[in-house]
């Protein structure tokens, strides 16, 4: 979606359509505008999408009907998961490293692998819109295209936002866009592109100068900020996506919610659970957690947060590296469960201070695929001494301080201080600064888009 061919092809072309067709046309031309995309990066794709739509809009209209005969309910709710998830098992690749399920265990993919856009997305709509329906939270919508446009709503096609039907449903059957939307969603896209190519991409540049180098070369201190620079980018890369979702949705007239509240903030890992990708958080809650919590004992609560810690590795990537981590998180979310009442008996900067000891000791596990090179990164991190003299650290602030100084900003929230400082200027100081600020994120867009050889270092240094 981060492409030369889309800012200036796919974006201008659809929007142009979009713009002069009625509100009710609209709704048709976004499943077309995901089957195009899907079909651009591999026509194969069309499959999985096309079983998606169909499955959600004829398995809600059964689940309703049956919604006085419980057991065939279930019954048609389990074949629809049942499909989705051998969807999501059979294609989806990890955008990190590009592992599969099969590849958990071992094995090689069972059919040939191509490309499926939004494969992790469009069936976790489908099942959440069946759910729904099935917990009697609204009735099934009759309107194909309605439900087509909810499944396959391509603005969130990489990361999300995950978004209940109900809260759109009024929006995609008619949706309405507006000049104040219009300018927003443009600034905002622009706004993701630019943190994409420039602070998570520099972030990962940077990174790669620790996962590459040899334990031997790091000091405690380079393998402390080794750690933290991967966890921003981790962060920026989620962010910028999300960014680009919502302001993408604001130009087709649909307002997302805001998919991170400042997890920099959190003291414990289950806040960052709350703070962190949290449309993601509340499908796993509403869909995973709850539902095993409230039919069974006080015990359950122990498999329902394993269940929902499993999952949402696997959201992230098929890997093992992905499993470790989340097995990392969930030991220490239990044990911020289980000694909760000593916790909040210490002051915020104590559990905050703990909180940020745990995430970075915890966040090799994620960067690096071999188990053992994480392990030993973690060794370095906690090793005695300290050796003032690190050409490694020396080379990377000196390098790469403007991307440094940017990530920071954007991944402890100073960015929102800004953006409620600008949302507070009057209107007609706005109408100014906004077209500057889009005409110069597009110059900047663009001459990151189509430079292949300049590296990002050499445009900011």
């Amino acid at each position: 979606m981060v492409s030369i061919e889309f800012l200036y092809f796919f974006l201008p072309l659809f929007m142009g359509l979009y713009a002069v067709c009625t509100p009710s046309l609209r709704t048709k031309l976004i499943p077309l505008g995901a089957a195009f995309l899907t079909a651009w990066t591999d026509v194969r794709g069309l499959v999985p999408l096309g079983v998606s739509v169909l499955v959600s809009y004829l398995g809600g209209i059964f689940i309703f009907n049956l919604r006085k005969k419980p057991v065939r309910k279930r019954l048609v709710l389990t074949l629809c998961i049942a499909v989705e998830l051998t969807a999501m098992i059979l294609l989806a690749r990890s955008a990190y490293d590009g592992g599969s399920f099969f590849g958990l265990f071992g094995s090689n993919d069972p059919i040939k692998v191509f490309s499926a856009f939004g494969v992790m997305v469009y069936p976790v709509n489908s099942i959440a819109y069946c759910a729904e329906i099935s917990r009697g939270r609204y009735e099934c919508e009759h309107r194909f295209f309605a439900v087509a446009s909810y499944v396959c709503f391509f603005p969130t096609f990489v990361i999300g936002p995950l978004v209940s039907f109900d809260r759109l449903r009024e929006d995609l059957r008619a949706p309405v866009i507006s000049f104040e939307k219009m300018s927003s969603g443009i600034l905002q896209l622009l706004t993701g592109f630019a943190c994409k190519l420039i602070l998570s991409n520099g972030m990962y540049d940077i990174w790669r100068v620790f996962g590459t180098a040899e334990t031997s070369e790091m000091t405690a201190l380079s393998a402390w900020l080794g750690s933290g620079v991967f966890g921003m980018f981790f962060f920026l890369e989620l962010y910028s996506f999300s960014m680009i979702a919502s302001g993408l949705s604001l130009m087709l007239g649909i307002e997302l919610p805001y998919n991170f509240r400042s997890p920099a903030r959190s003291v414990s890992f289950g806040e960052l659970m709350r703070r962190f990708n949290c449309s993601l958080y509340r499908f796993m809650r509403e869909n995973i957690y709850l539902p095993c919590v409230r039919k069974s004992a006080g015990w359950a609560v122990i498999p329902a947060a394993f269940m929902s810690v499993f999952l949402t590795s696997l959201w992230y990537g098929f890997s093992v590296r992905c499993l470790i981590f989340g097995a990392a998180v969930y030991i220490i979310i239990m044990l911020e469960r289980a000694l909760k009442g000593l916790v909040r008996r210490l002051p915020i900067a104590v559990r905050r201070v703990i909180f940020w000891l745990l995430l970075m000791t915890v966040l090799p596990l994620l960067a690096y695929d071999n188990p053992a090179e994480a392990f030993e990164h973690i060794a370095k991190m906690y090793e005695p001494g300290a050796d003032l003299t690190d050409p490694l650290l020396e080379y990377v602030l000196t390098t790469f301080p403007v991307v440094m100084l940017l990530g920071i900003y954007v991944a402890t929230g100073l960015n929102r201080f800004v953006k409620r400082r600008y949302n507070a200027l009057h209107d007609y100081i706005k109408y100014i600064v906004r077209p500057i600020g889009v005409i110069a994120l597009l110059i900047l867009t663009t001459s990151l888009l189509v430079s292949t050889d300049a590296g990002l270092s050499g445009l900011l240094l």
